[in-house]
């Protein structure tokens, strides 16, 4: 009985240079995504260096250790508020508006105001940056008459490296 091997030898050949190609586009894109993550780097870098020569110039402030709070409003739901997300980078406090719905404090161990900041909220989503203070333990969400919105410990709050935005400082003089 004779065995034919060339269809046998076609398919191993098939699936050899298939796997060629597949693993080619595999180290591709892996060698794509490193490229995408040192440009990011760079980016950061730069956004860094851009940020601290302004400081140096006198151009900005220096950035402060903050809390940002990322917040949602929908007025379907009841409280329309809803805190998304909090987190601890560099930046700056944002400013108090002149009528606030809001407030956000920060308070020790024995729950002892350390700081407030009013905000006012607006449809959808916003965000409200204030000093961070070390010796706080809590933050409070609080409406206008006083009602909690939010309160919970400060424990394990994610730290964020990027730059700070600089942004705002730059388009008004």
């Amino acid at each position: 009985m004779k065995h034919s091997y060339g269809p046998l030898l076609a398919f191993v050949a098939l699936i050899a240079i298939s796997g060629w190609y597949i693993n080619g586009n595999i180290d591709a894109s892996l060698t794509d995504s490193q490229a995408r993550q040192e440009a990011a780097s760079t980016t950061r870098m730069e956004a860094w260096e851009r940020y601290e020569k302004l400081v140096a110039e006198g151009s900005i402030p220096s950035a402060q250790p903050v809390l940002d709070f990322q917040f949602e409003e929908r007025s379907d739901r009841v409280p329309a508020l809803t805190l998304e997300q909090m987190i601890e980078k560099y930046g700056y406090p944002s400013e108090a508006p002149p009528t606030a719905s809001y407030v956000i404090r920060l308070l020790d161990s024995d729950r002892v105001v350390l700081y407030e900041q009013p905000f006012s909220s607006f449809p959808g989503h916003f965000s409200v940056t204030i000093p961070w203070l070390s010796d706080a333990i809590y933050v409070g969400i609080f409406d206008h008459d006083g009602v909690i919105i939010v309160f919970q410990p400060l424990a394990r709050v994610p730290f964020d490296d990027s730059p700070p935005s600089i942004e705002k400082f730059l388009s008004h003089p």
